[in-house]
C-alpha cells in the first residue's frame, strides 16, 4: 500500500528539484549526468510520477550539483540559499543590477533627449540653405535693377557677408546630405 504522506513528501521534493534545476538553468540532460542517474528517472522525480520513493543520497547530491539548501529542497524553507555570504551575494548582485538597469534608463532618456535636439537641428539647419540663396537671388535683382549698389555705403560689404552665408549654408547642406540624422521613433 502507497503512503499518501510518502507520495507528497516525493511530490514536494521533485518539485523543488525541478525548481532548483531551473534557478541553474541546467537542462533535465544536463542536470541528469551531473546528478549520475538516467534523465528518465529525472523527470519522473521532478513530476513525482511512479516514484515509490526518493534515495536520500539524490536529494543531498541535487543539494550540491544546484546548490541548494536541504531545508529548500524538502519544504521546510523557501529560502534556497545555502550560505548566507551566497545569499548576500545575490542581494547585492540584484542591487546592482537594478542600479543599472536605472542608469541604463536615465542614459536613455538622455539620449532620446540629444537626438530630438539634433533632429531639431537638422530641420533648422536644413532650411538656411534654401532661404540664402534666395537672399542672393534677391540681392542679384535689386543689384540688376540698381547699377550704382556697388558704389553704395556698406553695398560691397553686403554682398561679401550674403556671399560667405551662402557658401556656409551650401556647406551645411553638403554636410547633412553626407551624414543624414534619423528621425527618432
Amino acid at each position: 500500500m502507497v503512503d499518501k504522506n510518502e507520495v507528497a513528501i516525493v511530490k514536494l521534493v521533485g518539485g523543488r528539484m525541478r525548481e532548483a534545476r531551473e534557478l541553474c538553468k541546467l537542462t533535465v540532460y544536463e542536470a541528469a549526468d551531473r546528478l549520475g542517474i538516467p534523465k528518465p528517472l529525472l523527470e519522473k522525480l521532478e513530476v513525482g510520477f511512479d516514484v515509490p520513493s526518493l534515495p536520500l543520497k539524490w536529494v543531498r547530491q541535487a543539494s550540491r550539483v544546484y546548490d541548494v539548501s536541504l531545508d529548500y529542497l524538502f519544504g521546510y524553507s523557501d529560502d534556497w540559499e545555502v550560505a548566507e555570504e551566497t545569499k548576500q551575494g545575490r542581494e547585492i548582485g540584484a542591487w546592482i543590477h537594478q542600479q543599472q538597469s536605472n542608469l541604463f534608463s536615465r542614459w536613455a532618456v538622455r539620449q532620446l533627449q540629444l537626438e530630438r535636439q539634433v533632429e531639431a537641428m537638422t530641420k533648422a539647419v536644413g532650411v538656411l540653405p534654401d532661404e540664402i540663396e534666395a537672399i542672393v537671388e534677391a540681392l542679384n535683382t535689386f543689384r540688376g535693377m540698381n547699377p550704382d549698389f556697388d558704389k553704395l555705403p556698406a553695398g560691397s560689404m553686403l554682398q561679401h557677408r550674403i556671399k560667405r552665408a551662402n557658401e556656409k549654408a551650401q556647406a551645411a547642406r553638403r554636410a547633412l546630405i553626407r551624414h543624414p540624422v534619423p528621425a527618432c521613433k
